[in-house]
């Protein structure tokens, strides 16, 4: 359902595009139960006298409702006029919406069964977005929260925010000065006050906004006057990376720095995950880095040539993240990376990447797989381990594609008692890091499994998905494949995941779902089961071989680096720059 219309009086019931018999009862309960929510108004909280909130979102296809959250579930259950309809649960909701109705002698029996058109609480959704236009509304909010911070001089409330969003007339002038240090695009001023207002988590978001600015603005940006850039308005910081990495490709030094490079891609975004630029307008001006030509790679680790090695390609590189961390140091520029969190003091991490000396405590850093997980009712694995520093770390093997395509699972970084995700490491480049770290035996291994099981050895590496997709292209295929498959999933899972549960599984999926969801399906198991069968307590491996492969995805995923470790010692073939890490 897309509940994208705002409805805040009769007229908008009115003028609403509904079809269907039910819609004439579904409307008169909504007619008069606003009738009396106007004529309480005065007892109503100012997010719904001011304007700025709706009284529902209607879904136009189905003439269902979601309640706004302010008159429910906010409303203070002692205030004898409106407290009744203090709830969070629909059913009891509709069952107060009938007793105001019946009290106000509102109420008609003939609309008992339309008390379901109260369908959920929420604000609804202003059109659905998708997750890059929600990413790009949600960074560009938190920038202007930053500047609106600056411009109050004081702690800034969510509310306040708010109404800053809403350009209400007590903000105005707040919000004008905010508007001249926040660099995004004009469009998304109007984009705010939809999303904030008429999505379920925008008002989440807001706060989310709000925390941060207040977190970040001492000591970082109390130092002086600052502009708030959302990161694509500031293209030259992450485009110097783009450069120096087409540059790698185009001419390395050494051919396994172009295997590198091409397989993985080196993402901009695994260099530094900046989603905000906090620029001193005073250095404005000076913020577009300039190579001098000359390095301090030599000597910088001249020091720790018995444990680091970085590969000659990078010396460019390794200058300009010198430089960001020195602008970093002088608050100059602050690079930000944003987590959404719902914490008033939320966390505050500061990724220092100063020069190579970093490098040395990777080596020393302990990683532990502590347990695998093949997880039978889920079309995924959980890689639990131990980390410094990062309690409760696990990595979520699964697939993340848009529905109706296939592609390669993807691991993902999390943290027990945490929503928030911390970062990803593809496929290849888990292959790319288990080669280098002298893993090579363990695909030999699969490929044993794979002859046993299929009668030959397929592609080397991970299983291709490609494949996967192929031997599940029709229902004859499915029929002809679906055993082997089964078989390998039951050796990758030691047995965890029985073959005939997988079999019975296929099965049903057959009656009801398509061919490419079954090919998900098994993809998903075939993949992220790899993918823990090479870390799980076997002996394919050597302890510090899979330690040395899950350091490296560990510190991939968390955007800062990619590193191979052997023989102790670190192989830097990227490392990331000094960024702000807030929320979470």
């Amino acid at each position: 359902m897309s509940y994208n219309k705002a409805i805040s009086s009769e007229t908008d019931i009115n003028n609403a595009r509904v079809t269907g018999s039910k819609w004439r009862n579904q409307s008169s309960l909504l007619k008069s139960f606003i009738q009396v929510l106007d004529a309480m108004s005065t007892h109503l909280p100012s997010q719904v006298t001011s304007g700025s909130t709706h009284y529902f979102a209607l879904d136009e296809e189905s003439g269902k409702v979601k309640v706004n959250p302010y008159i429910s579930s906010r409303l203070s259950s002692s205030d004898t006029v409106i407290g009744e309809l203090s709830h969070s649960d629909i059913k009891d909701y509709r069952e107060a919406v009938k007793g105001v109705l019946q009290n106000n002698e509102l109420w008609d029996n003939t609309w008992e069964k339309s008390l379901t058109t109260f369908n959920s609480i929420g604000f609804g959704s202003a059109g659905r977005n998708n997750q890059a236009a929600t990413t790009a509304i949600t960074e560009s909010l938190q920038a202007f929260a930053c500047a609106c911070r600056q411009a109050k001089g004081s702690k800034l409330e969510v509310g306040e925010f708010i109404d800053m969003v809403n350009e209400e007339s007590d903000f105005a002038a707040t919000a004008t000065s905010a508007k001249q240090n926040t660099v995004i695009k004009n469009e998304y001023y109007d984009k705010f006050k939809s999303f904030v207002n008429l999505t379920d988590d925008g008002a989440e978001w807001a706060a989310s906004s709000v925390y941060i600015a207040n977190k970040v603005f001492s000591p970082y940006v109390s130092t002086g006057s600052y502009k708030f850039y959302r990161q694509d308005q500031y293209p030259t910081f992450k485009g110097n990376y783009k450069k120096m990495v087409k540059d790698i490709k185009a001419s390395p030094l050494k051919r396994e720095v172009s295997f590198v490079y091409d397989q993985s891609g080196m993402a901009e975004d695994k260099w530094n995950p900046a989603d905000i630029m906090v620029v001193k307008k005073s250095y404005d001006s000076k913020k577009n880095y300039k190579a001098t030509g000359e390095s301090t790679l030599e000597t910088d680790s001249r020091e720790l040539k018995q444990t680091v090695k970085l590969i000659d390609d990078f010396k460019n590189l390794y200058e300009y993240n010198k430089w960001i961390h020195e602008q970093f140091e002088k608050k100059n520029i602050i690079p930000i990376s944003l987590k959404k969190t719902q914490k008033a003091d939320p966390h505050l991490e500061i990724i220092d990447m100063k020069d190579v000396s970093k490098l040395d405590s990777f080596v020393k850093m302990d990683v532990n797989v502590t347990s695998v997980d093949y997880k039978v009712d889920a079309q995924k694995c959980i890689i639990n381990f131990e980390a410094s520093g990062f309690p409760g770390a696990y990595l979520d093997a699964r697939g993340f594609e848009e529905s109706g395509k296939i592609a390669d699972i993807q691991i993902q970084l999390q943290q027990t008692g945490s929503s928030a995700n911390h970062g990803k490491v593809t496929l290849p480049v888990t292959y790319l890091i288990t080669r280098f770290s002298r893993g090579t035996s363990y695909f030999q291994k699969l490929q044993q499994e794979r002859r046993k099981c299929f009668g030959n050895t397929y592609a080397k590496g991970f299983f291709d998905y490609r494949q996967i997709r192929d031997d599940f292209a029709s229902e004859s295929l499915v029929l002809e494949h679906k055993n082997m498959y089964a078989e390998y999933i039951h050796k990758l899972s030691g047995g965890k995941h029985n073959k005939r549960e997988v079999i019975r599984k296929v099965d049903t999926m057959l009656r009801t779902k398509s061919m490419l969801e079954i090919a998900k399906y098994i993809k998903n198991k075939v993949q992220s089961y790899e993918v823990g069968y090479l870390l799980d307590n076997n002996t394919l491996l050597t302890k510090q071989i899979k330690e040395n492969i899950l350091k490296s995805m560990y510190l991939y995923a968390s955007s800062k680096g990619f590193y191979i470790f052997r023989d102790a010692k670190v192989k830097s073939y990227m490392q990331s720059s000094t960024y702000l890490k807030v929320g979470g």
